[in-house]
């Protein structure tokens, strides 16, 4: 199975900036691979110094990034506060990942980046 996939042009991949490296040229000339953004600080907050809601969020994004105030919350906690069906939160809480807003912890627990 793996032997197959290097055989085949496989390239490990730890990080986003490994995916762009690797399909920059097909974007054409001009492109370049971005900066790496600082990894911010892992002390945490006070839940009066966490980040206010985006603007550019949609409805259901920002009730998501709402409910991830304090601590990491189990996702299952999240959906009854919010009366959201398990698909549609998924969805939800991948595109604020996608945004850099929240992070998964192990169990299935989210908190705010």
């Amino acid at each position: 199975g793996v032997n197959h996939l290097i055989r085949q042009g496989a390239v490990l991949v730890e990080s986003a900036r490994d995916i762009i490296t690797e399909i920059l040229p097909q974007l054409g000339p001009g492109q370049t691979v971005p900066r790496e953004r600082p990894a911010k600080p892992s002390l945490p907050m006070a839940p009066a110094a966490l980040p206010l809601v985006p603007p550019d969020l949609t409805e259901d994004q920002r009730r998501v990034f709402g409910a991830l105030v304090e601590e990491a919350v189990h996702v299952d906690q999240v959906g009854r506060t919010l009366g959201l069906p398990p698909q549609r939160l998924g969805v939800l809480l991948v595109e604020l990942e996608l945004l850099g807003l929240v992070k998964e912890l192990p169990g299935k627990r989210y908190t705010r980046i």
